[in-house]
Formats: structure tokens, C-alpha cells, sequence
């Protein structure tokens, strides 16, 4: 008796505007990868954060030293003497100082932060004897991080757009999204969950991109989905997208993908018991904050329509005012909608996006505090750029003027993201009022956080001279 056929996924493109998928292009993926990185640490050598992100500055050093979640070498300058408080994105645990936040971003950082402090040992030994030296280095250490995360997730949005046939199209969409989106701003200026969480995201993508998806594939996959929720819970949307991807289309290959998310699953959730009594681990203490450092009274208390108008429109936090090209590239799905259902993740990112979109509209603190632009949105970007680069290809081949209103568009978005990254922080969060206290502030076109930025002008490079790597700038 013969036996029944075997299943083979493809991926089809349009050849008359695409090569063959995953043809070529390392040479183009480097070089975006050493330009990202030298624009990434253009701006400052400080991290452009805020008190979300000092946990994340600090953790990747405690764990290379051998102190695992602990931040109490950092006490002296974490602790209020006078009353004994510190932030609130810290609290004690069993004895120690730790981080209310995930420590998985930390995680992914650590290899490029041990490598510095390689480098530092050497030329200094001892450098770190002083707390306030040390927290100082900690932060510089955890942007340089950042910026090379960054730059890899720019990379790594290149191969998959190579991967899906996009071709001589790639290099510009990725250029377009890695400047034209809070990739700039959020991603590689400061230790925010969303910067390794974005990474993980594009990397599970190529990993299930098919052909082929082998073994060795799906366990890289399902591992990178994992820690994308290690570093950033609310991605669970997009780690489900994929595997729910896995187990309509090819049940038995859940087999492989499941080893990385059960073993990463089952430490977080042992990480969380442990340190914080609860299976959220932290993000249960962080959301009760929000009445007293936001005004809302609970984690979905927010209006459903004020959180869509602004999450997408409004000019302070606006997804397509600050990344404009976005709307073209939706403007090009029906052209394009028969690549993206060739792609097999297509219509699950798609979907992802919308239950995205409806919970962060819905969420009370949409606006995401204090920070520049749609914060929230930074990890969809990958999404994105797949539109993104399907869209151009598109209109490469078929529309000239449509290339131009692209062309315009990314223009605007790079030269806002710029703004950003030269003249942030400026006084628009806090003054005439805090935003976290009348949220409805980024309605404001007259005064905005981009036209402020351009009227109080360049902040310093460093604001602090560190007697080891003096900046001089």
C-alpha cells in the first residue's frame, strides 16, 4: 500500500517583482547592522529612559557579577536614607533588593554587558568599588546594550523580509522601519522590555517562516516565543499567534515546538512564586500602582474609543503620526494581500495585531506615561515591516508616485524619530501639566512633544563626566 503524501509548505511570491526567497543579501544585512548601531549611539551615551527602565539598567551588571536578581550592591544609591524608600520598580524580596519588572530583558543583555565589563576590568581595575561609579557605568553599559540589540532586530527584519522574497526592496524597508519607528526612540535608547522582546519576536517569525521548518527550527522558534514573554508578558498575544499557527497547520510539529516554552514557562512562573507570591510575578504589583502614578483606578478602567482615537491618531502618541508610512502600507493590502496569505504566518500576525490593537486601546494607560510617541507599538514593528516591504515592493514595480508618497512619508517618520532621539527628554511630559494626569494633553497639535523638543533644542550628549571614560562631549 503506497503512502499518503507528505505535506510540503512553500512560500510563493510574485516573480515579476520578487527573487526567490531568502536569496542573498548578507552583504546588505551587515552593513544596516554596523550603521543602526553607529545611529543608535549618535544621540547620547546616557539612556534615554526613565524610572520604568533603572531596574533594567542595573540587573545584566548584578548578574554578571555573580549576584544573580539582586541589586543590593546598588543600595547605597537606590535607598533613601532619610525614609528608607526607593522606586517603586523596585521592592524587597527575601532579604533583597530586586526588580519589580521581568527579568528576562536582562537576560538577553547580558552577554554584551559582560563584555564590557571584560573590557572596563581591565583598564580599571576596581573600578566598581563605588556604588555611584558603578550605577553610572551600569546605565552607559545597559544603552550600548540596547543600541546592538537594536541593531540586530534591524537585521534580523532584514533576513525575513529577504526570507519572504521581498529582494532589492528590503534594505529600504528595514532602513524605513529601524529610523522611522520607536525602534529609534524606544527600542535602542534605554533597557524597556520592548527592545529584547522585539528581537525574540523577528526571530520566531524566521524560525517558522517555512521552507523548510525542521526540527532544529521549531525548537528555535518555540524557545525565542518563550522569552519574548519572559521579557515582555503582554507579547503572550504574538507567542500564541504562532503556536496557535503550528497547532492548526501542523499539529505533530508541536512536539518540537513546545520543549522551550514549557521549560522557560515553568522557571518564570517558579521565578514569580517565589519572589513575588503570584504567578504575574511583578506586573501584578506594577498595575495596582496605576491610581497612584496614573490617575486611572485600575488596569482596564480606560475608555475603549479614547484609547483607539490616540494609541493611532493623536499627534503626541499617535501610531500614524509618528510612523506615517504605516498608512500607505496598509493603503497597498488589497495589492498585496495574496504574498501575505502565501505566507504562512500571515494571517496569524494579522490577526495578533488586531487583539493588539484592542488591548491597548482598551488598556487605562495607553499613552504609556512618560515616554516618546506610541511606546506600546514598538513590538509590532517587525509586523510592520513585512507590510511595509511587501507595500514598496508593490508599488516599485507598479507605481512610481505611490514610491514617492513612500518616499515622503519615511522622510517625515525618520525626521521625527530624529527629533526625538536629539532633543528628548523635553519639558512636554510634565509641564504645564503632568500627561499622566491629564492624558488627554497628547490631543495638543499646537504644543507637542516634537515641536517642543524643536524650541528647547539638543540635550547633551552625557550630562554626567565619568572620571574613568571621561566623554568630553
Amino acid at each position: 500500500m503506497s503512502k499518503p503524501a507528505q505535506r510540503v509548505e512553500t512560500t510563493v511570491v510574485d516573480p515579476t517583482v520578487a527573487p526567490a526567497p531568502g536569496a542573498g543579501g548578507w552583504g546588505w544585512t551587515l552593513l544596516l547592522g554596523v550603521v543602526l548601531t553607529a545611529v543608535y549611539l549618535s544621540n547620547r551615551i546616557d539612556p534615554i529612559g526613565s524610572e520604568d527602565t533603572a531596574a533594567g539598567e542595573l540587573l545584566p551588571m548584578a548578574i554578571a557579577r555573580g549576584d544573580g536578581p539582586y541589586l543590593d550592591r546598588f543600595a547605597p544609591v537606590l535607598i533613601d536614607r532619610d525614609g528608607g524608600r526607593m522606586s517603586w520598580a523596585m521592592r524587597r524580596s527575601h532579604g533583597h533588593i530586586i526588580s519589580r519588572y521581568s527579568i528576562g530583558p536582562a537576560l538577553v543583555s547580558l552577554p554584551f554587558v559582560a563584555a564590557q565589563l571584560a573590557i572596563l576590568d581591565r583598564i580599571a581595575p576596581g573600578w566598581d568599588r563605588n556604588p555611584g561609579r558603578a550605577f553610572l557605568r551600569a546605565g552607559r553599559m545597559s544603552k550600548i546594550a540596547t543600541a546592538l540589540i537594536a541593531a540586530l532586530t534591524a537585521m534580523a527584519i532584514h533576513r525575513l523580509l529577504r526570507r519572504l522574497g521581498v529582494g532589492p526592496m528590503a534594505a529600504p524597508a528595514t532602513l524605513a522601519v529601524a529610523l522611522g519607528s520607536n525602534l529609534w526612540m524606544i527600542a535602542s535608547q534605554a533597557p524597556w522590555e520592548h527592545s529584547p522582546a522585539v528581537l525574540m519576536l523577528t526571530l520566531s517569525m524566521i524560525f517558522l517562516t517555512p521552507p523548510p521548518t525542521s526540527p532544529a527550527r521549531l525548537l528555535l522558534g518555540g524557545a525565542t516565543a518563550a522569552m519574548m514573554v519572559c521579557c515582555r508578558p503582554l507579547d503572550l498575544i504574538f507567542a500564541v499567534a504562532l503556536m496557535l499557527r503550528v497547532a492548526f497547520e501542523r499539529p505533530r510539529a508541536l512536539a518540537w515546538l513546545l520543549p522551550g516554552p514549557i521549560l522557560m514557562g515553568s522557571a518564570l512562573l517558579a521565578y514569580n512564586l517565589w519572589f513575588f507570591q503570584s504567578i504575574l510575578g511583578g506586573l501584578s504589583e506594577l498595575e495596582k500602582l496605576h491610581p497612584q502614578l496614573h490617575g486611572r483606578d485600575g488596569t482596564w478602567s480606560g475608555s475603549f474609543a479614547d484609547g483607539l482615537a490616540g494609541t493611532l491618531f493623536s499627534p503626541n502618541r499617535g501610531l500614524f503620526v509618528f510612523s506615517p508610512w504605516l498608512a500607505l502600507a496598509l493603503a497597498t493590502l488589497p495589492a498585496t494581500i495574496g504574498r501575505l496569505r502565501a505566507w504562512p504566518l500571515g494571517r496569524w500576525m494579522l490577526g495578533a495585531l488586531l487583539v493588539d490593537l484592542v488591548v491597548l486601546s482598551k488598556y487605562s494607560v495607553w499613552w504609556a506615561g512618560h515616554s516618546f510617541g506610541p511606546r506600546y507599538w514598538t513590538d509590532a514593528m517587525p509586523i510592520f515591516a513585512v507590510l511595509l516591504g511587501f507595500g514598496l515592493d508593490w508599488a516599485w514595480a507598479r507605481s512610481r508616485l505611490l514610491v514617492a508618497g513612500f518616499v515622503v512619508t519615511i522622510v517625515l517618520a525618520v525626521t521625527v524619530q530624529a527629533i526625538g532621539a536629539f532633543c528628548y527628554p523635553s519639558s512636554w511630559n510634565v509641564t504645564p501639566i503632568d500627561v499622566d494626569h491629564k492624558p488627554s494633553r497628547v490631543w495638543d497639535w499646537a504644543d507637542s512633544e516634537i515641536t517642543r523638543g524643536l524650541r528647547e533644542g539638543r540635550q547633551p550628549w552625557s550630562q554626567i563626566n565619568d572620571p574613568i571614560w571621561p566623554t568630553g562631549r
